[in-house]
C-alpha cells in the first residue's frame, strides 16, 4: 500500500511537472484577438493609444543563446482595411524599420481574417513579419495586426523559423471574444 501511495504520488508530481510548461496567453478582448505565447517569453509590454484605437504588445522570446524582439500591433478602424495598403505603410514607415523583403510574400486565408508574411533580411538583421486583416463586412469595428519578429541574422536559422512559426500560429483574430 506504501509502495503504491508512493508511486501515485511520484506519478502526481511527475504528470504535473509535464502540464506546468503550459503557454500563457494574452486575450484582449477589446481588439479582438487571443495570443498563445510559450514560456520561455520575458517581460511583456503593453502600450495603448490614449485614443484607443490601437495596442502595442512586445516582449523577448528567448531560445538557449538566440534572442527574438516580438511585437504585435493592433489597430481598430470602423471600416475593411485592404491588405495590400497595410503592408504597403509599414514597410515604407521607418517606425517598424522594415528591412529589404526576401523573397514572396506568403499568403494565408480565414472566414474572418487574411494576411500575408514575408521575411526581411539586411546584413545584421533578420525579420518575420505577419500582417492580418480583419474582413468580416457584419461586424461594426475592424482591425489590422503586425505580427513581427526581430532577431540577428546570425541566430536566423531553420530552427528559430520552425520557432517563429509556432508562435504566429498561436496569434488568433477572433471576433467571438468577449
Amino acid at each position: 500500500m506504501k509502495k503504491t501511495l508512493i508511486i501515485f504520488i511520484l506519478l502526481f508530481f511527475t504528470y504535473s511537472a509535464i502540464n506546468s510548461q503550459s503557454v500563457s496567453e494574452i486575450v484582449d478582448t477589446d481588439y479582438k484577438f487571443i495570443f498563445h505565447l510559450p514560456d520561455n517569453i520575458l517581460k511583456i509590454n503593453k502600450e495603448e493609444a490614449q485614443n484607443k484605437t490601437s495596442i502595442k504588445y512586445d516582449f523577448d522570446y528567448v531560445e538557449g543563446k538566440d534572442s527574438v524582439v516580438v511585437y504585435l500591433v493592433a489597430i481598430k478602424y470602423p471600416d475593411i482595411r485592404r491588405l495590400t495598403d497595410l503592408v504597403y505603410n509599414v514597410e515604407k514607415e521607418k517606425v517598424f524599420n522594415i528591412q529589404k523583403r526576401e523573397g514572396d510574400y506568403i499568403e494565408f486565408d480565414s472566414v474572418y481574417y487574411d494576411g500575408k508574411t514575408a521575411l526581411y533580411l539586411s546584413k545584421d538583421l533578420a525579420q518575420i513579419v505577419y500582417f492580418y486583416r480583419t474582413k468580416d463586412e457584419s461586424q461594426d469595428v475592424h482591425f489590422t495586426y503586425i505580427l513581427g519578429f526581430n532577431m540577428w541574422r546570425k541566430f536566423y536559422g531553420d530552427y528559430i523559423i520552425s520557432r517563429i512559426r509556432e508562435i504566429a500560429t498561436g496569434f488568433i483574430p477572433d471576433k467571438n471574444i468577449k
